[in-house]
């Protein structure tokens, strides 16, 4: 059968025949040079999304560091409660300031920050709190700016044993600062405790620490405390993903994870994503190795809500934070979050499998699949089920988990009538455990500028290219199908 062109008005009147139940309202008219114009309006009501692509994400990421030498940068001290001056307080942590309550009393978070010095070696600073049973009580000291400060933060109890202790090197790489010293601890009777912040390295009279505490009741969940790496949650990978959800119950809460990067070609990159349940309490991960042989000397590798890097294989430890502060923290929307860490697999080969509606036809360019127009449908869609995976020296090959696979449709009668903005439709998705993935890609109404003469009607149609490609395109397969827009006949 011959193959045929269809000149511009053709179109024109097969574009203007089309309306869908979405509102897409088209206007065309035909020039002298045959050139065709059209003005396309999508109504509010329309949602199809044409150019569906992957979210890149607000991943920061920074440089690995190597290993501190030795076996600390010093040694922590040991506290002498026998030389703690008890008379020698400072503000009181009494549950007297409220900064957030609901209506019904039932969850009130007290709280405040303090600044203070330290101004000589070993000096001190203690902090009193009084609580009742059930309270939390959670405290975070931000050191100064100093690298040669190294300011450590205990609990005590009413005799000055050490309950609780956060002691973290200093570490600072470029802006980034030492993560600050966090403890959580929920009172199992009435008592009063010490919040303790010692000078272990270096001292000044100008540069400040900052304290900032809550004291919580019935804000929290069964996993706290979980304020520092000593108290952390191992995640654990289950069908190629690790998932956890929890609360954020004060501004000032940390919730602690440590996941291993494997040496294996399923651990390419890793991607992270957290949401937030709630409109007005936010929260963001920060994502830490540790360059210290004992102890805790934590070097950030990357802050954000979602988005992938490479990580060398190795133990790292992810922390989940607040996004609001002191005043702006709403206790009537305490946030559940939902943090997935998922390891991406390398890919070196993409192959389609099936398209998900069995329609073989055979037309002019041989027999490819075919989708129909339904004018029934506000916008006709293509849909392909995939395969990534990857292939060892050997030649053994494995599927690929969690690779993002992006599906490029274009439709060439639109690409030669000058009309990129008609031609190009997007979609992606994501691999399952076992490489696979299935893709619908929602097109523009088609142009109709071939033909093919059947036994029974003559059969208007575009012959449509189809790409897979991964986000980072180190695999990509092109195919072609038929996409029938009306039979006469």
């Amino acid at each position: 059968m011959k193959k045929v062109y269809f000149r511009s008005l053709v179109a024109v009147v097969m574009i203007i025949s089309f309306i869908s139940f979405h509102s897409i309202k088209i206007a065309a008219t035909e020039k002298a040079s045959d050139d065709l114009q059209i003005s396309k309006e999508i109504s509010d009501d329309d949602f199809i999304d044409y150019l569906n692509k992957p979210v890149q994400g607000d991943l920061q990421s920074f440089p690995k560091m190597d290993k501190l030498p030795g076996e600390s940068t010093h040694n922590k001290a040991i506290i002498n409660k026998d030389a703690i001056d008890k008379s020698i307080r400072y503000d009181n942590l009494n549950p007297n300031n409220i900064k957030s309550r609901d209506t019904n009393d039932n969850i009130v978070i007290y709280g405040d920050t303090i600044t203070g010095y330290l101004t000589t070696g070993g000096d001190y600073a203690l902090y009193p709190a009084s609580l009742y049973t059930g309270q939390y009580l959670q405290v975070r000291l931000t050191q100064p700016d100093n690298a040669n400060i190294d300011y450590d933060m205990y609990l005590l109890d009413e005799d000055f044993y050490i309950i609780k202790s956060s002691e973290y090197y200093t570490f600072m790489s470029g802006t980034v600062g030492t993560v600050p010293e966090s403890i959580g601890y929920i009172a199992d009777s009435d008592e009063t405790v010490y919040v303790y912040i010692l000078a272990a390295t270096g001292y000044s009279s100008t540069d400040s620490f900052t304290l900032e505490y809550t004291i919580g009741e019935n804000n929290y969940d069964s996993g706290e405390p979980d304020e520092n790496p000593q108290e952390l949650t191992q995640l654990a990978f289950t069908n190629s993903q690790a998932t956890a959800s929890r609360t954020i119950c004060s501004p000032i809460d940390n919730d602690w994870y440590s996941f291993t990067v494997l040496d294996a070609p399923e651990y390419s990159k890793m991607r992270f994503s957290i949401t937030s349940s709630s409109n007005v309490n936010g929260c963001s991960f920060e994502i830490y190795e540790n360059i210290a042989s004992s102890g805790y000397a934590l070097h950030r590798r990357a802050a954000g809500t979602s988005g992938e890097m490479a990580l060398e294989p190795d133990t790292y430890y992810l922390r989940v934070i607040s996004s609001n502060t002191l005043t702006d923290f709403d206790v009537t929307d305490i946030p559940t979050y939902s943090l997935k860490v998922l390891p991406v697999a390398v890919v070196d080969t993409i192959e389609i499998l099936n398209y998900t509606s069995q329609n073989y036809v055979t037309y002019n360019e041989g027999s490819h699949h075919r989708v129909e127009h339904d004018p029934l449908l506000g916008a006709d869609k293509v849909g392909v089920r995939c395969r990534a995976k990857y292939s060892e020296p050997s030649g053994l090959t494995h599927p690929s988990p969690n690779v993002q696979i992006i599906c490029t449709v274009e439709n060439p009668e639109w690409t030669n009538l000058n009309r990129p903005d008609l031609a190009i439709t997007q979609s992606y998705n994501t691999t399952d455990a076992d490489g696979i993935c299935i893709i619908f890609v929602y097109m523009h109404y088609g142009v109709g500028g071939e033909h093919y003469d059947g036994p029974v009607s003559r059969h208007y149609y575009d012959y449509m290219k189809l790409n897979l490609r991964d986000l980072d395109e180190n695999a990509e397969l092109n195919d072609r199908f038929y996409y029938l827009v009306r039979s006469v006949g």
